[in-house]
């Protein structure tokens, strides 16, 4: 169990679309080669060009770690990213540019370098000696106490969905439009006994592989039932669907460097219900695997590192930097980084997209994709040809005007034939 507490301070309670940043990757302020919260209000209007209006940081705490992943002070910022007045500076520039912040908190073990730790190893009548889990053979698995462990079950426990419970009861009493998130690496099933009053929210596993094997395999499999069992079990901002994130091999490398496969998954991913998150670099179809260090190397601002530091970089840049890059995307027509900007947008325009039910729609082809987005005053049609040859179209119940969201032009009566890794969205006009 990961948490992510964000507090909300302005506007709805739910972010429309979220970017996950890795502080240390994302750009550098002094020339350390280290990426810091400096840098980062520095690239906020990059974030806002975005479309995204919420931005979660990984870890920015102390730790000895790259990763952060292991806290040593939860009240102190991490020295590689700057201060605690740097990170104040950052929150209240990211306010004033209506993006929300998400705030990584590592509440399941602390650094084996923590004074509760330390202090709690030297002496066992320690205060916060129950806090951690003691292993009879060397291990580096100290978990804190919320993360309440029954044998040999670690996750879903009645202990765990109690403290998750009084936790998020006392965030909301104390900031009731703050927004809590949590990591439940499952099935669809587990996850949603996590609800209904534990956390506000839940990050999707099911349906981010659900995405990324229908765009891999050309067949739709099973990513709209796995939409609809979270839709019929809670609203849509209580769960956040995603590609990849800070532990997944980067999506274009799953792919097979498909760069249509890319497009199709941000589109679909873009247009389903829920909070979408994007890991950072995604939007330019940044590459890498394992080890977790090549999964978060510097985001390519411009072809070679000096565009994130004018140092030597922490981790050395992916390869493909020479050709996915924010400055060459920005000035080339379709880009994926300009594909992303407009469904960011389109998203947060439309009623439909943002709030609207998601309803299947039978194609009778298991490599065409389709499903409505309905809201009271709007209704969207979506539409991806997963496979590798042309698709007949298919066809709608009643009569239509379509209006194509993606490149605008002339409107229609009836789909187009649907090309090979292609995706489509239509604005419908029900005629009678």
């Amino acid at each position: 169990m990961l948490f992510v507490l964000g507090l909300l301070v302005q506007g709805p309670q739910h972010p429309n679309v979220c970017y996950e940043v890795f502080v240390r990757s994302f750009y550098d302020s002094n020339g350390d080669g280290i990426g810091d919260l400096r840098g980062l209000t520095q690239k906020l209007d990059y974030i806002t060009g975005l479309g995204a209006d919420c931005v979660w940081l990984m870890p920015v705490a102390e730790s000895p770690s790259y990763h952060g992943y292991d806290v040593t002070d939860y009240y102190k910022v991490e020295h590689d990213y700057g201060t605690n007045d740097d990170f104040t500076v950052f929150v209240t520039a990211a306010h004033q540019h209506k993006i929300r912040v998400l705030v990584d908190l590592v509440l399941n073990h602390t650094s084996s370098e923590h004074p509760w730790f330390q202090e709690a190893l030297r002496d066992t009548t320690a205060p916060h000696r129950s806090w951690y889990r003691w292993s009879t053979t060397p291990a580096n698995n100290w978990h804190k106490s919320h993360l309440v462990e029954v044998g040999n079950e670690v996750s879903n426990t009645p202990g765990t969905h109690a403290v998750l419970r009084d936790f998020g009861q006392y965030v909301r009493s104390i900031a009731p439009q703050s927004y809590t998130v949590g990591e439940v690496w499952d099935n669809t099933d587990v996850i949603l006994t996590y609800y209904p009053d534990q956390l506000d929210a839940y990050f999707a596993f099911p349906i981010s592989e659900a995405l990324m094997a229908a765009v891999r395999t050309g067949k739709t499999g099973g990513l709209l039932p796995t939409v609809e069992q979270f839709q019929r079990a809670e609203p849509a901002w209580r769960w956040a669907p995603f590609q990849r994130n800070h532990d997944q091999t980067r999506t274009l490398t799953a792919l097979g460097n498909d760069t249509a496969g890319a497009r199709l998954a941000a589109t679909i991913l873009l247009t389903l219900p829920g909070v979408p998150f994007i890991y950072y670099g995604e939007e330019i179809g940044m590459t890498g695997d394992k080890p977790d260090e090549r999964l978060r190397t510097p985001m390519q601002w411009t072809r070679t590192s000096a565009g994130f530091t004018s140092g030597k970089p922490w981790e050395t840049p992916q390869p493909d930097s020479l050709v996915h890059n924010v400055a060459d995307e920005d000035r080339a027509a379709g880009s994926l980084l300009k594909l992303y900007r407009w469904l960011i947008r389109l998203r947060a325009g439309d009623d439909a997209l943002r709030d609207g039910d998601l309803t299947p729609v039978e194609t009778g082809n298991e490599s065409v994709l389709a499903y409505l987005r309905k809201a009271p005053s709007v209704e969207v049609l979506i539409v991806a040809n997963l496979g590798t040859k042309p698709a007949a179209p298919f066809a709608l119940p009643g009569r239509y005007t379509l209006r194509n969201l993606l490149h605008p032009g002339a409107n229609r009566s009836s789909l187009p034939t649907l090309a090979p890794r292609q995706a489509y969205i239509f604005e419908i006009t029900r005629r009678p």
